[in-house]
């Protein structure tokens, strides 16, 4: 099992983003562009990028968002899943809310607390979900991870994975 993670160039001088894959042997288990999150920043892909690595290291990776992939307890959303949404999943409280722009393509926030203290925050990790569901996914995965016994992974400390390049 391994992580790359890269950063490539846009064009009209528009800033660079990341990027990055996670592999198992010569599949692909996850690869960023499957999902609408931006990574402005190398620690937001590597955060992401890690923990998807050790999900599926532990067998415990939900999949890509709108597949169930291998999620036990799918997360049930209440509210207006195109604005603003919650979920309780046992005493994590996950929430989705779009902030501003289009509905798709614009600017969402999402985060997973238990009691009162933040699990995850995307101000806290540099990804913007730039969908609903990717905001709604990015919660599964911090779930999955929590339920996994990697919460510690999900806090505001980043971890990275080996710097593969590209």
């Amino acid at each position: 099992m391994a992580a790359e993670v890269w950063q490539f160039a846009r064009a009209k001088h528009r800033s660079p983003r990341w990027a990055f894959r996670v592999t198992a042997g010569d599949a692909v288990v996850f690869e960023s562009a499957w999902v609408s999150v931006r990574y402005p920043a190398r620690e937001g892909a590597a955060w992401l990028a890690g923990l998807i690595h050790a999900l599926a290291e532990r067998g415990a990776f939900p999949g890509c968002p709108g597949h169930l992939g291998q999620v036990a307890n799918p997360v049930r959303w209440g509210g207006p899943l195109g604005d603003d949404c919650s979920a309780f999943v046992g005493d994590l409280y996950c929430h989705a809310e779009h902030l501003s722009g289009p509905v798709r393509g614009g600017l969402w926030y999402c985060s997973v607390s238990r009691a009162r203290e933040s699990v995850f925050h995307t101000a806290d990790r540099g990804v913007q979900p730039r969908s609903g569901e990717a905001a709604r996914w990015l919660c599964e995965v911090v779930v999955s991870a929590v339920t996994a016994g990697l919460g510690e992974r999900c806090r505001a400390e980043p971890s990275a994975p080996a710097d593969r390049g590209r």
